[in-house]
């Protein structure tokens, strides 16, 4: 979609910190971000919103978000 943020993104068009990504979701840090690691996971295929992404697209949206907790978990632990 030529005027989604996120569709610009997945597609390199918009800068961003690719933290992991797969060929269903895409997983960027966001530029405004609430804490440390703040990161976004979104499908690679265009969707309106939550409501319009399929049960199969929730579902990898939802390992990539367990993914990247785990990512997140080892790299901003502190350190004993």
């Amino acid at each position: 979609m030529s005027d989604c943020t996120f569709c610009k993104i997945v597609a390199g068009l918009l800068p961003s910190y690719r933290v992991l990504e797969d060929e269903h979701t895409l997983a960027f840090l966001n530029i405004r971000p609430a804490s440390p690691g703040h990161t976004l996971v979104v499908p690679r295929m265009h969707a309106r919103d939550v409501w319009e992404i399929s049960k199969i697209s929730h579902g990898e949206v939802a390992d990539m978000v367990h993914r990247v907790a785990a990512l997140l978990k080892t790299t901003l632990a502190p350190r004993a």
